[in-house]
């Protein structure tokens, strides 16, 4: 940054800085003080002869840019500057209370990561030593094989995110947290509600892992899912959510292990 000063009688009257553009061929005067033709004028002769010599020696800026409010405008004209565009401020204020945190976020050592740990393995009767067993499936959840997928980048896989993602967006309610875990690794929280669609971040849980269990739960545990690598199998729980996707989950992945824990396809049976 380079600072340049107007000054009289040993007093500063006003004051321009110019900044480089990292990775560009410009040059921007960061902000300035009063509309003092004088001091653009320097600035331009400082972008054009004493920044290109002294300081950009690794790339040469071809052009000195500013923004400038209207009652400045006729003083940029003044000096040489030519208008390319115009900028227009909007303010947005949409309806209802604003949010009071980030639709997404990493969890680390945060405490509430340890909360929803522990209120998931109570609930659900699972810890790092049973997940191979599975969880205990609640009343209404569905289970279904996913030993077709042998590889993350797998399409089928990917087609079951895809569902998964619509249905627990469609499912989500006003102010919803949705945790991502593993045990053992640092996990993540989203608000459905605010993920996926068009101009937000994009959507950063999934369900399933070839060689890890992954679980997806609401903070109030009522709906998710649990991908269990060991059964190659998905467990998705939640009412709300199984009314989203369990049609189309079982004609993409054929016929639902389980329903509520106790199995419905895939049984094997006897004896006469």
């Amino acid at each position: 940054m380079e600072i340049l000063l107007l000054e009289y009688d040993g007093r500063i009257l006003d004051a321009v800085w110019i900044e480089r553009v990292g990775g560009t061929d410009f040059a921007a005067i960061g902000g300035i003080t009063g509309p003092r033709r004088e001091l653009l004028q320097a600035a331009a002769a400082w972008a054009e002869w004493r920044g290109v010599r002294q300081v950009f020696r690794h790339r040469t800026p071809r052009h000195l840019v500013a923004e400038a409010p209207g009652s400045l405008v006729p003083a940029y004209a003044a000096t040489g500057f030519h208008a390319i565009a115009q900028v227009s401020t909007y303010r947005w204020a949409p309806a209802g209370e604003p949010a009071r945190d980030r639709p997404a976020k990493q969890l680390l050592s945060d405490p509430e990561h340890d909360k929803i740990w522990k209120r998931f393995e109570t609930r659900f009767e699972v810890t790092y030593e049973t997940a191979a067993r599975g969880i205990t499936e609640p009343p209404a959840s569905a289970t279904w094989h996913l030993d077709a997928v042998e590889h993350p980048d797998d399409p089928l896989l990917a087609e079951v995110e895809t569902i998964i993602e619509r249905g627990l967006r469609a499912s989500a309610r006003p102010g919803d947290r949705l945790y991502r875990l593993k045990w053992y690794v640092s996990g993540s929280r989203i608000d459905p509600t605010r993920v996926g669609g068009p101009g937000q971040p994009r959507w950063t849980s999934y369900a399933y892992l070839v060689d890890e269990h992954v679980i997806q739960v609401t903070e109030d545990l009522r709906m998710g899912t649990f991908g269990n690598w060991w059964e190659a199998s998905l467990c998705v729980f939640g009412q709300e959510l199984l009314t989203h996707v369990d049609e189309e989950l079982t004609e993409l992945l054929g016929t639902v292990l389980r329903r509520g824990g106790r199995p419905v396809g895939n049984v094997w049976s006897f004896g006469p």
